[in-house]
């Protein structure tokens, strides 16, 4: 029912991965595009693997390998969306499945020593508030999409790192559908419309060659 696997490729990528969340974060800022609960979390739209500008051969590198992923775990649809999360201190999301989906992942960019756990409910299971899994970088957590999760609150991490995750859903075979009023982003407490942020700076966290990122980049196991 969950299925926990750690990416090779996570050492080169997560900071390129980083970089494509806060700059579309940044980007979006004033737009009603995503959804913000006060100060303390953030959900892009569910099209990351179509909209997130530069960087795209870690994009796709990530999809593919999510894809393989979720093979293995059972999953035989096609169409597959994303879309990111960003916590700060204070940030969480009540308990919600993605029930219009088939298999569900998430895949960790950055979690400083203070992010909240990510908690599942399973079926049969006695353990009260769900089984726990702390956000490791590089993590990727498979699962089915009925089974009910939550984001425990956040807590300022020594090193000011935010919580950054990127959400997948896989639909069954033939459904081109998306999880519409996701539930996910409503379990965000206090969501409201993105507020007007600047943007500057936000080219300077980009990495070198952020536009150009070459396709024999590459990283071996570890």
């Amino acid at each position: 029912m969950i299925r926990l696997s750690l990416w090779s490729q996570r050492r080169r990528a997560n900071p390129w991965l980083l970089a494509i969340v806060e700059r579309w974060r940044h980007a979006l800022a004033g737009s009603r595009l995503g959804v913000q609960a006060g100060e303390a979390a953030w959900a892009s739209p569910h099209t990351l693997l179509r909209d997130a500008e530069g960087g795209f051969f870690w994009i796709r590198s990530l999809e593919a390998w999510v894809r393989s992923e979720l093979a293995e775990f059972g999953w035989r649809g096609r169409h597959l969306e994303a879309w990111a999360t960003w916590q700060g201190p204070g940030g969480s999301c009540g308990w919600h499945d993605h029930h219009q989906a088939e298999a569900s992942a998430i895949y960790y960019v950055a979690a400083g020593d203070g992010a909240g756990r990510l908690r599942i409910a399973l079926a049969g299971v006695e353990m009260e508030g769900g089984l726990p899994l702390p956000p490791v970088p590089g993590l990727l957590v498979a699962f089915s999409s009925r089974l009910t999760h939550c984001v425990e609150a956040s807590a300022a991490s020594s090193d000011g790192m935010p919580r950054i995750s990127i959400v997948f859903n896989g639909f069954a075979l033939g459904s081109r559908g998306t999880v519409r009023g996701c539930a996910c982003c409503e379990a965000m407490t206090h969501a409201q419309p993105l507020k007007t942020a600047s943007t500057q700076g936000a080219a300077s966290r980009i990495p070198r060659g952020f536009h150009n990122k070459g396709r024999n980049d590459t990283d071996g196991a570890s």
